[in-house]
């Protein structure tokens, strides 16, 4: 071929591209939803019907494109009342309503679709013209912000509320009583700034016992159009912890150090995990009055594995091992009793202790074997959770994605200021929602495994 036939060639095909790209364009600019592709931990929330579902995520993770994505999802579908809420009225004109903007049908002119929309006038420095959004199918979206006066946000019945950031809780509760007669539903998309506050009180540790509750982590990594570098450059400039909020969107106290820094629910936490029926069940108990819990561990080769976990509310030992029985009363391979020394020293009605129960209740299970033995102590805390910590940065201690009491506790777990001593989150109204005594199981069963075995490693524990 000619040279200048295949230069004429190729210039054809770069302009028969050049026009296909702009009418790709075209197209995504005036209908931006029916272009949106979901990352897979935004398609599992969407999926979601719970009532109240909480996204707690990072900095460009994605969760605010994904509150906007189906806030007007539900507005085009069918007629409804919507509100969209945010912290303060810039952040309502500079993100929610500029989010919700970008996914508007719109005209070739770039204004919203006069087809779909019936008011909707829309400027990036003020937003939306008296912060309401009119359909013509006849929904409603309005803009709302916490700094507004109670008193604007009572009287209207709501099929969907979107919070975007954290709302103070008596603004919380006053929307979700407006969705009680339409039995709407509820979307906060969050990076959880405030530390362990009502959100995670009320929200996040609640949620594996209320079935009208769900949460969802969205990270940074999970949005491919944010380069690691960049995100890496920006968070340079944070503390440690801050930079874990900021990149996971994890629930820390803020002031204080994790006590499983090392724990990664990405690495650590596996839905694959189940229990062999050949091994010995390694059962870790810690006792509370109102909170009984139990998880389950297996030795598998080098690795630490919790397959299951019992948290009864309002419960008892008796209880709790009624529960273990129902569940594993016919294990071919034997039990191995863990938990807190202290369980010898409580006294239940019945006049025996916490391990007295255990070892008469859970008998029918051979063979049992009580690693925790009267006169025992707990081995210091600190030792105990640097060991865990070691295993976890190994990789050694993999946790069954089920186990939903052990993860928060070991997301959540922090040091009192300057001292070695776990912090007792717990609702105020409610103290049976405690994050540190699931993860003290942990550190019994991996310390009690440690001295027994010696398999685990050496430690000091002073």
């Amino acid at each position: 071929m000619n040279p200048k036939d295949c230069s004429k060639s190729s210039g054809v095909a770069a302009s028969k591209l050049a026009r296909i790209n702009a009418e790709l364009e075209r197209r995504i600019a005036g209908r931006p939803l029916e272009y949106f592709r979901p990352t897979p931990a935004q398609a599992a929330v969407l999926g979601d019907s719970s009532r109240i579902r909480l996204v707690h995520g990072g900095n460009r993770s994605g969760k605010t494109e994904l509150g906007a994505v189906e806030t007007l999802e539900r507005a085009l579908r069918s007629r409804c009342e919507i509100w969209a809420v945010t912290t303060d009225y810039g952040t309502s004109v500079e993100v929610q309503q500029a989010k919700i903007f970008k996914y508007l049908p719109k005209n070739a002119d770039g204004a919203p679709d006069p087809a779909l929309v019936a008011y909707g006038a829309y400027s990036p420095e003020s937003g939306f013209t008296n912060r309401v959004l009119r359909f013509v199918n006849g929904s409603v979206l309005r803009f709302h912000s916490c700094d507004q006066q109670r008193r604007r946000l009572q009287g209207t019945s709501l099929d969907f509320v979107w919070f975007d950031e954290e709302p103070e809780e008596e603004i919380f509760k006053e929307c979700l009583m407006r969705t009680l007669d339409r039995s709407g539903r509820v979307l906060l998309t969050l990076t959880p700034l405030s530390g362990l506050n009502w959100i995670y009180r009320r929200l996040y540790l609640r949620s594996h016992e209320d079935p009208e509750i769900s949460v969802h982590r969205l990270a940074v990594d999970d949005n491919p159009y944010v380069g690691a570098a960049d995100v890496e450059a920006v968070l340079a400039q944070y503390g440690q912890r801050e930079r874990e909020i900021r990149r996971d969107g994890a629930f820390l106290d803020v002031s204080a150090g994790r006590v499983y820094h090392a724990f990664n629910a990405g690495r650590h936490v596996r839905r694959e995990l189940h229990c062999d029926g050949g091994l010995p069940l390694h059962l870790s108990f810690d006792f509370n009055v109102g909170f009984m819990y139990c998880s389950v561990w297996q030795v598998k080769a080098d690795l630490f594995c919790c397959t299951d976990e019992f948290a009864l509310f309002d419960s008892d030992t008796d209880s709790l091992c009624s529960a273990i029985l129902d569940r594993y009363g016919t294990h071919a391979g034997g039990i191995v009793v863990h938990g807190d020394a202290s369980g010898y020293a409580r006294d239940t009605r019945s006049g025996e202790n916490d391990y007295d129960i255990i070892r008469r209740r859970l008998a029918y299970i051979r063979p049992l074997a009580m690693r925790v033995r009267r006169g025992d102590a707990n081995r210091p805390v600190r030792g105990r959770t640097n060991l865990v910590n070691r295993l976890f940065d190994e990789n050694r201690i993999l946790v069954s994605s089920g186990c939903h009491s052990l993860i928060v506790s070991l997301e959540g777990s922090c040091w009192r200021e300057g001292r070695f001593e776990k912090v007792k989150v717990y609702d105020r109204e409610d103290e049976r929602f405690t994050v540190d005594h699931p993860g003290d199981t942990l550190d019994y069963f991996i310390s009690d495994e440690n001295a027994a075995s010696g398999r685990v490693s050496t430690i000091n524990y002073r």
